[in-house]
């Protein structure tokens, strides 16, 4: 794994050591602190520490089966409701570009060397959190895609009917594009902080710490802690750090600590979620 200069080597206690490669997901244990990962040939060191875990809520997989339980329903009930919707490219091409975007995404959480699993690097520079998808792997460039355009597509049926009124149907078009440019504005820039340390393709992109309005590590019980930082602004709320892990009570007392030292404003429990 190859690390950036963006902060010194910083020496974990040992319960908070690195203990996987976050590239491929080869253990560390046994090895040394620094060196290079027998599985992928990348460079790792203690820059970081590395929380692995999952978002909250998909602990189990009844989410996954609920969401293809849907995507095999839609098609079946549009032809119980409407027989001919079968033949109809027009209902075919909104399904579609329902559909797709779903199974894309429910490929890639499922790939990989951590399915379904999230990282969280936290330094003294800042906080980052990285998803269980390659961000440079061709299908999840297929899944941006299809995100971005499905929309507009979506309601591309509806407005080639207008086609022969030509002033409702020039309306309707410049309507879909200014949608579809305000989704892309809004979903880059709108209500999001500023990174402190932009991603290096390797590591995500890094938060500095004085940046959350709320920074909490929650206790769930049974070992299991969730690690939230929010940041608000004038359009929305938005959990910048979001994960569930499991950890000891004294590995939560390190990474309280840590994180402390490294600037970031603890909320203190007993409080609520």
């Amino acid at each position: 794994m190859g690390m950036t200069d963006t902060t010194e080597t910083i020496q974990p206690a040992d319960l908070l050591r690195l203990a996987f490669c976050p590239q491929c997901d080869y253990s560390l244990r046994g090895l040394p602190e620094e060196g290079i990962c027998p599985e992928c040939s990348r460079k790792y060191d203690q820059t970081f520490i590395i929380l692995r875990g999952k978002l909250p809520g998909t602990n189990s997989p009844a989410l996954i089966v609920c969401i293809i339980v849907g995507m095999v329903l839609v098609p079946i009930i549009l032809s119980i409701l409407h027989p001919g919707a079968i033949r109809d490219p027009a209902l075919l091409l909104i399904v579609a570009f329902g559909v797709l975007p779903l199974v894309v995404m429910l490929t890639l959480w499922s790939s990989g060397a951590r399915p379904g699993e999230i990282l969280v690097w936290l330094s003294p520079t800042g906080v980052g959190q990285q998803g269980s998808v390659d961000p440079g792997s061709p299908l999840n460039a297929i899944y941006r895609w299809l995100m971005y355009r499905s929309t507009p597509v979506a309601m591309l049926p509806a407005i080639i009917p207008l086609r022969h009124d030509a002033v409702l149907f020039a309306s309707m078009i410049g309507f879909v594009i200014v949608f579809w440019i305000g989704m892309i504005l809004i979903a880059k820039y709108a209500g999001k902080p500023s990174m402190a340390v932009p991603s290096d393709g390797i590591r995500p992109g890094l938060f500095a710490w004085r940046t959350f309005n709320e920074l909490r590590l929650i206790p769930l019980g049974k070992n299991r802690y969730r690690l939230r930082a929010r940041y608000t602004s004038w359009v929305r709320r938005w959990d910048v750090i979001n994960i569930v892990i499991e950890a000891t009570d004294a590995t939560a007392v390190q990474l309280r600590a840590l994180i402390a030292q490294w600037g970031g404003v603890l909320v203190q429990y007993p409080d609520v979620m």
